[in-house]
């Protein structure tokens, strides 16, 4: 799907047409993958999932803003300033994540990092 997607689109959105059509392929791959999670494990608990979901997108979303700010504050044309850009927004945006999704009580990323920590 992604690379049907991504032939049709390219040739009139260039590589932004790329970039939709694996947003798009991943987008319907994550819903059918939750159908049939949903299936094998006779129900996720619809609204605790939901619940979850919106606060994970919460964190994702203010993860997104402080990124675009490093981004902003950084931003610039040489190799170094893009560099910068992109190890310091990696870096900060994984922090800022782990601290928003601690305020917001997703247990689930800090379940998962003790998991790896044993």
């Amino acid at each position: 799907m992604t690379i049907v997607l991504a032939a049709a689109l390219y040739p009139a959105m260039g590589v932004n047409g790329l970039a939709l059509g694996w947003v798009i392929a991943y987008s319907i791959g994550t819903v059918v993958a939750f159908l049939d999670l949903r299936t094998r494990s006779r129900g996720l608990e619809g609204g605790a999932t939901v619940a979850t979901l919106m606060r994970v997108v919460l964190a994702s979303a203010g993860m997104a803003v402080i990124v675009w700010i490093v981004r902003l504050l950084i931003g610039g044309g040489s190799d170094a300033q893009l560099a910068a850009e992109v190890l310091l927004g990696a870096l900060i945006g994984a922090t800022s994540y782990l601290f928003l999704s601690r305020a917001l009580g997703v247990t689930e990323v800090w379940s998962s990092l003790q998991r790896v920590r044993r």
